[in-house]
């Protein structure tokens, strides 16, 4: 099969625990579940519910590192930086407390696991952003969108185990709120962020997907991102 370079990877990232800022990598290894160690850690709430950055943006504050590479199917031992500078070893018996003292809510950090489904909180007046829920989902209002979603069994993952970013998406922004608008990578939180050549800049989304069908599932490549509070 004929390989021809497509583009270039701009930068890797990898987020150890679901809605905290993540790590900016130099190599990733890819396998059945996305990236390896990508959200596999997440906080569920006293109600049984993942909490997120859609709801409690004060999330994005905290950062979690590996600090040796994972693994599939093994523990790396992991790092939580606290928005005052401490850290936090999530493998220390009062970790989550400590998560759930600086939260100021009760939260317990917990490893994906292969059955349970799980259900991630949202705020329907702020999910889209400064957009009307009904501009984005016909038929929902804030008033009658649930204020959960459920995430594909044994994950943390919103919806697809890897997010790629193109630059070409914020050069459209660009011309849409001005040049000057400051759109670094990390607002969207993306895996891969790459440079389609500029023969393949039109097709830049399906290029990088085709790239990537060689490591997973074709049929797992055809959703776009919708834009969340998070960004």
């Amino acid at each position: 099969m004929e390989r021809r370079q497509i583009g270039v990877v701009q930068d890797l990232f990898r987020y150890p625990v679901k809605s905290m800022q993540g790590e900016r990598l130099h190599a990733v290894d890819i396998g059945v579940q996305g990236i390896v160690g990508d959200r596999a850690y997440a906080l569920r709430e006293s109600n049984g519910r993942i909490a997120t950055a859609k709801k409690w943006p004060a999330m994005l504050e905290f950062s979690a590192r590996y600090d040796t590479s994972p693994v599939p199917g093994a523990l790396a031992p992991l790092c939580i930086t606290l928005p005052d500078g401490r850290t936090v070893q999530a493998q220390a018996t009062d970790a989550s407390a400590i998560l759930s003292t600086m939260l100021n809510r009760p939260v317990v950090l917990e490893r994906a696991r292969s059955d349970p489904l799980s259900h991630a909180e949202i705020d329907p007046a702020t999910v889209f952003g400064d957009v009307f829920v009904e501009n984005v989902l016909p038929g929902c209002t804030t008033a009658t969108m649930p204020d959960t979603f459920p995430l594909p069994p044994g994950t943390f993952f919103d919806a697809a185990p890897i997010h790629i970013l193109a630059s070409g998406t914020l050069a459209h922004l660009r011309t849409l709120i001005g040049e000057d608008a400051q759109l670094d990578p990390r607002r969207f939180r993306p895996n891969i962020s790459w440079r389609p050549y500029p023969k393949t800049r039109a097709f830049s989304k399906m290029a990088g997907l085709k790239a990537l069908s060689k490591w997973v599932s074709p049929s797992n490549l055809c959703r776009c991102s919708l834009r969340c509070a998070a960004s």
